[in-house]
């Protein structure tokens, strides 16, 4: 039926979407972090094995992915000073998604986030050094209220990813925050559409590799 072919092509509008980014705002990120990184690497080498703060005092930093904002979805990092060398991120975030679709034109998602990270310095400490560590982010994307000429949909997506990244954080002695983080994630995503009047559905599952992109700004207590 002709029904099912709208709700595929619904389904599979936010199934691309659940990265949130497109390729390009990803390639753009990475740049970005890669120079980060980069600057970082020169000025360890410069000062010796390790870059440290006079007097660190900081013990938390919350920052924010200004990047997310164009979507809009607003991506909040809290990290939590387990050791000198050690920091645990709580990661959340909420919003709204457009997806873009021949047959549906513009659809809007709502959007939310939850996941964490285990950092450890290599070289430096909380305030100021390298870092390497694992994240682990699920995805929640829906709407209950796409409208086609063969009625109305539901659609939604999940997604969870996982995988280590390499970063480097400077957080001044005021408390300015700059968080940059590269790295590789294994992903599990799963996107159903359903039509409303008849019940009927459609799922799909895809498991795949992705980049772990982070570039955050904020401020440490």
């Amino acid at each position: 039926m002709q029904f099912l072919s709208s709700m595929n092509s619904a389904k599979l509008s936010f199934d691309r979407r659940l990265p949130m980014l497109s390729p390009n705002k990803y390639m753009l990120k990475a740049l970005v972090v890669s120079a980060i990184l980069f600057a970082a690497n020169s000025a360890f080498a410069g000062t010796g094995s390790v870059a440290t703060m006079d007097d660190p005092t900081h013990i938390m930093s919350v920052t924010f992915s200004p990047i997310h904002l164009v979507n809009p979805v607003v991506e909040i990092t809290a990290e939590f000073k387990a050791h000198e060398q050690w920091g645990l991120a709580l990661v959340g975030g909420a919003g709204q998604v457009t997806a873009k679709d021949d047959i549906l034109g513009d659809v809007d998602f709502s959007v939310w986030e939850v996941g964490g990270q285990l950092r450890y310095y290599v070289l430096g400490d909380f305030d100021h050094g390298m870092q390497i560590g694992g994240e682990i982010l699920y995805v929640n994307v829906s709407n209950d209220e796409i409208d086609t000429s063969e009625g109305r949909f539901s659609g939604t997506g999940e997604g969870l990813g996982v995988g280590p990244f390499l970063g480097y954080k400077l957080a001044t002695k005021v408390g300015f925050t700059v968080d940059a983080q590269l790295g590789i994630q294994r992903t599990f995503l799963q996107a159903e559409a359903e039509h409303t009047a008849s019940g009927t559905s459609a799922e799909e599952e895809d498991r795949d590799w992705g980049p772990i992109v982070n570039l955050n700004v904020g401020w440490s207590f």
